[in-house]
């Protein structure tokens, strides 16, 4: 199959593959991040900047699979090479668990990562949520082509009839998108919960959103005056978390009182102190905890 060097700039390399199987074509883009200019998911944000300064800058390979999928009753995996002494892990919710090498599949949520010493790395997702490991390796579950429904009836040794087509579902075109990342485990798991929520969780972005830009004194559209900076920018972001290494899983109003309950996920594995804070909270209010794992405040 073909290899092609599509970009080979000083920022990026785009390395496009194309792959055949029966009737089916699948074409991979490798986006090669260097290492020197691998900017942070959250560009442009305060995490950005954050993690600029504490000297985060993982190895990233971006993947972007465009699969013409015509094949019946098939299964498509993403194949990941690991030495067998790797410790292969997955996300589940508010946790992680070990993969078994035992060729059964288990249920992950937006990130799988292998171990050895003091390296790691990540393959984040975005809606693939099937993985399976024996001992050459990690396999994502991309697609399956069964049929809608089928079940042997008396006499019938057969899933579907054999005398007509029956439709199969993941036939057709589809577009996936993974993120590897890799760096020294320290950092790594700090920073791994908030990469693999903002990639499989990307905020949108909207031209109606005031850009923060604004002086005292300066108008607006409105043609209001005296609109602050600060003031912008406390109404672009309500709440606030003192920690980048901590995920608001939620945010909602007591039933029986006016206050508001957070639940907040610490990814670390050690005790963490956040502050909450925002224009949502006043000032004299910020809350200040000691998290480990999830907490509800």
């Amino acid at each position: 199959s073909p290899v092609r060097l599509i970009e080979d700039g000083p920022i990026r390399k785009n390395i496009q593959v194309f792959y055949s199987y029966g009737r089916s074509v699948l074409i991979v883009n490798y986006h090669i991040y260097l290492e020197e200019t691998r900017i942070p998911t959250a560009t442009g944000s305060s995490i950005a900047s954050e993690l600029v300064e504490a000297n985060y800058v993982p190895l990233q390979i971006d993947l972007k699979l465009q699969l013409f999928w015509m094949e019946s009753d098939r299964m498509l995996k993403l194949f990941i090479p690991t030495p067998p002494e790797t410790i292969l892990e997955r996300e589940v919710m508010n946790g992680k668990e070990f993969i078994p090498r035992d060729n059964r599949e288990s249920v992950m949520q937006r990130w799988i990562s292998g171990s050895s010493l003091n390296q790691v790395w990540a393959l984040l997702n975005r809606a693939q949520y099937g993985v399976s490991a024996d001992k050459n390796g990690a396999y994502i579950s991309v697609v399956r082509s069964p049929a809608y429904s089928g079940h042997p009836l008396e006499k019938q040794h057969h899933i579907v009839r054999q005398d007509r087509w029956t439709p199969r579902m993941d036939l057709g075109e589809h577009v996936f998108t993974f993120r590897l990342l890799a760096g020294e485990k320290e950092q790594f798991i700090k920073h791994l919960g908030v990469e693999s929520l903002l990639f499989h969780q990307a905020p949108p972005i909207w031209i109606w959103y005031p850009s923060g830009s604004l002086n005292a004194g300066e108008t607006d559209n409105s043609g209001k005056q005296n609109i602050r900076e600060e003031n912008i920018r406390k109404e672009i972001s309500p709440i606030t978390l003192s920690d980048n290494t901590i995920e608001m899983l939620s945010c909602r109003v007591d039933e029986e009182n006016n206050r508001l309950i957070f639940r907040l996920r610490e990814s670390k594995g050690s005790d963490t102190i956040c502050k909450i804070g925002g224009s949502a909270i006043r000032e004299e209010n910020l809350i200040n905890r000691h998290l480990s794992q999830m907490k509800s405040i």
